[in-house]
């Protein structure tokens, strides 16, 4: 699995979700689908860094030392996946209680 994955996927959604209306329950729930499967992405990442160390990827066609290194280790992982839990349970709760705010969904996906 990429290093990158989890960030694809919430960015992604939420730039399909920017332009959408979210206090619209399908794209609410569906912003909230796509944060939990960058959740669960998180999760799988951290097993495989516990398995197996550190795991790094080079962004883009630069030459090491040049281009953008996104690297994962045990701390920044589990730190990911602890502030996208987070953010995941107060989007839940938002959701319950109503959305007042058009951008909400797509301004917490950004934000993971």
């Amino acid at each position: 699995m990429s290093v990158a994955l989890p960030l694809t996927i919430t960015w992604l959604a939420a730039a399909v979700a920017g332009p959408l209306d979210g206090r619209r329950r399908i794209v609410a729930w569906s912003a909230a689908g796509a944060l939990a499967a960058g959740t669960a992405a998180l999760a799988v990442l951290l097993a495989l860094v516990l398995e197996g160390g550190e795991r790094e990827v080079l962004v883009g066609a630069w030459p090491r030392g040049v281009g953008i290194t996104l690297r994962a280790d045990v701390l920044g992982v589990l730190f990911g996946l602890l502030s996208s839990a987070v953010l995941l349970a107060a989007l839940v709760y938002e959701l319950l209680a109503g959305l007042r705010s058009r951008m909400f969904p797509a301004l917490v996906l950004f934000m993971a």
